[in-house]
């Protein structure tokens, strides 16, 4: 693995600022794919932002329409095992157990998986994403973000 500087955001919209103005800065919270690509030497960011503590990222929260939000920093385990996913999306619940072992799912953020094209969130082509930068923000289909060749399954999809 290559030298990397390693620093921690206080605030979103200072940490997505730093992002648009830096090409080699890339943002890491869970890490349980970007190291393993930088072990690998497959990905080379010089500088790392650990957006850990930036507040209500991992929040899960049910919605009055029946739906759910889950913030991008949202632990696999925190949202396998919270109620109301459990109540309301028992294959999403169960889903999770299965995606990775107890160990990376303590570490894997939700949004770190799904921006990673791991096939096994294909249930996130139905959701929608929260997008920020500097001055505003949008709920955008999530299904853009995803191409055949990082989610082969999209395939027999509707």
């Amino acid at each position: 693995m290559h030298p990397f500087a390693l620093s921690k955001a206080k605030d979103l919209a200072k940490a997505v600022a730093a992002h648009a103005m830096d090409g080699q800065l890339a943002f890491i919270a869970g890490g349980t794919d970007l190291l393993g690509l930088m072990k690998d030497r497959a990905a080379h960011p010089e500088r790392l932002l650990d957006i850990n503590g930036l507040p209500d990222m991992g929040r899960i929260e049910a919605l009055p329409d029946g739906g759910l939000r889950v913030g991008a920093l949202a632990r696999m385990s925190d949202v396998a095992a919270d109620l109301e996913v459990r109540r309301r999306f028992p294959v999403i619940a169960e889903s999770l157990l299965f995606a990775a072992s107890g160990q990376l799912r303590n570490m894997a953020t939700i949004g770190g998986n799904i921006m990673a094209g791991d096939p096994s969130y294909d249930f996130a082509l139905a959701a929608s994403k929260e997008t920020r930068n500097s001055s505003s923000s949008a709920a955008i289909s999530a299904r853009p973000f995803f191409s055949l060749s990082t989610v082969p399954l999209v395939l027999n999809k509707t």
